[in-house]
């Protein structure tokens, strides 16, 4: 209720650092913790907030999560996940209401999804198949999509509907070239608007977009502009 939390990672120093305000008030101290990572995700609560973030070693990645309190305190850390390939590539999106999703490489062969609620630890869903560059979208109601890149260059999605598990993977789009650098944006319902770069085969770089209906199927993707000039775009719905 009015309440605000940001984090983020201060990789010169090994931090990762957190602010709350309260309704009406302004940011108070940074809480945080030591870790060599990235800010993933935050969430407000009564007490504070609750920060999650990847923590790299020098052989694998965690998952974590700590509490800002009052003043700066914390408490924690704890860990959610652990065992992911060194240095992973995660995509983690969090709602109003504290609910996350999140998907990353979790090999050479398989990608893994998750969803969990506020202060619980994630479900795992883990898919066959190579994956890069993940994006994880998740609406206010909990409605979730994750997509990848394919090695061919392709568009996969899983969802996952409000108090549900995962559905099956689908191939979302075949590119006619190299699809990268996915962004989403899913409503309660479960629809998703898909955004991508697309590579060409004869060059350049092209930035497309497609919706995703509840059931995976897509439709007619439109170029929305070229890769030069739209570094920084986003979905949402």
């Amino acid at each position: 209720a009015g309440r605000v939390a940001v984090a983020w990672s201060d990789r010169n120093v090994d931090l990762i650092r957190a602010r709350v305000a309260r309704r009406g008030h302004r940011l108070g101290r940074a809480g945080s913790v030591r870790a060599d990572g990235a800010a993933l995700g935050v969430t407000p609560a009564r007490s504070g907030a609750r920060v999650t973030y990847a923590r790299y070693t020098s052989n694998s990645t965690s998952i974590r999560e700590f509490r800002v309190l009052r003043r700066g305190r914390t408490a924690g850390p704890r860990t959610l996940v652990r065992g992911l390939p060194f240095f992973a590539d995660i995509s983690m999106a969090t709602n109003a209401r504290g609910d996350q999703a999140a998907g990353w490489e979790a090999g050479s062969d398989r990608v893994s999804v998750a969803f969990r609620r506020p202060g619980r630890r994630f479900r795992i869903r883990r898919v066959p198949g190579r994956a890069d560059g993940p994006s994880a979208a998740i609406s206010p109601g909990g409605a979730v999509v994750v997509a990848w890149e394919t090695p061919k260059g392709g568009i996969r999605t899983i969802s996952r509907r409000p108090g549900r598990r995962f559905g099956p993977a689908r191939r979302f789009a075949t590119p006619k070239g190299i699809a990268r650098d996915i962004r989403l944006a899913v409503n309660d319902a479960g629809r998703a608007v898909v955004e991508w770069e697309q590579e060409p085969r004869r060059g350049g770089i092209r930035v497309l977009a497609a919706f995703r209906s509840a059931r995976g199927r897509q439709s007619r993707r439109r170029g929305v502009g070229d890769g030069f000039t739209t570094d920084q775009a986003s979905a949402a719905m």
